[in-house]
């Protein structure tokens, strides 16, 4: 019966904030509401341009502001005054609550403490070290594509997700599968969309966390290795923590389209 209502609750919240976001967008006409739905969709750049010419800093309909103003990002980026949420405000506040996605939607000391668990991996000299890995992958895939391919299907879009498996260390057998689990899981940082959308949320992140706890494992009974994901053994064990590394696949993979590490 708990898990009924906690479901039922999700429930309520997820079409409530939608409905929200909906009436926000079309009958007020709120761009930043409007690039949720079906209009930004079809053509943000439209949007985009209209927010723009209201000003640097522009108030929406839905509580919030919006700047197009590179400026005023970098302004805000590097000011400790902001953060991810609210001040006040609790997990569970939004839908998405239910599913812990990643640190970027932590405010300090949280966001601090694990950011700089993970940064020492993306430190300058860390990122150079990559750089041959990250080629090869490249190369690989250019040479799969062949002489005539869609540039987005057959080299961006796959990109990413092979470089990350490579650097974390992914066996083989297990690329698909966290190639699908990415998928989902950085579909949610749109909004989880329904019930069905949740439920596969939910499903991709336990089967990620088992993936994980698996790989642990077998590097805990192996030999030293020089992965991503061996580093990060390494670190969390010395910190006594056993912190699952979706955080920093979460952010490295998604990182562009939300607030840095």
């Amino acid at each position: 019966m708990a898990q009924v209502g906690q479901t039922l609750s999700f429930a309520a919240s997820l079409y409530r904030q939608r409905l929200s976001v909906a009436w926000v967008g079309y009958a007020r006409n709120d761009p930043m509401a409007l690039l949720q739905l079906r209009p930004g969709r079809d053509d943000p750049y439209r949007i985009y341009e209209r927010i723009r010419l209201e000003g640097p800093l522009v108030p929406t309909r839905l509580g919030n502001w919006v700047t197009t103003s590179h400026t005023v990002c970098d302004l805000v980026l590097r000011d400790r005054r902001f953060g991810v949420r609210p001040a006040g405000a609790t997990v569970g506040d939004t839908p998405t609550d239910e599913v812990d996605l990643s640190f970027l939607d932590m405010n300090p000391p949280d966001h601090t403490r694990l950011r700089r668990l993970a940064q020492p991996a993306f430190s300058p000299k860390q990122m150079a070290g990559y750089r041959p890995q990250i080629e090869a992958t490249v190369d690989e895939l250019l040479d799969q594509a062949g002489s005539s391919f869609d540039l987005v299907s057959g080299l961006a879009a796959p990109l990413p997700i092979a470089v990350i498996t490579n650097l974390l260390g992914i066996p083989e057998a297990d690329a698909e599968n966290f190639a699908r689990y990415g998928t989902v899981i950085g579909g949610a940082l749109d909004g989880v969309q329904s019930l069905s959308h949740a439920a596969r949320l939910q499903k991709a992140d336990a089967e990620l966390g088992a993936l994980f706890t698996e790989l642990f494992a077998l590097r805990r009974r192996s030999r030293p290795t020089t992965s991503f994901l061996g580093w990060w053994r390494r670190k969390v064990s010395r910190f006594g923590r056993r912190r699952c590394c979706r955080c920093a696949f979460c952010c490295w993979s998604r990182g562009s389209r939300r607030r840095s590490i």
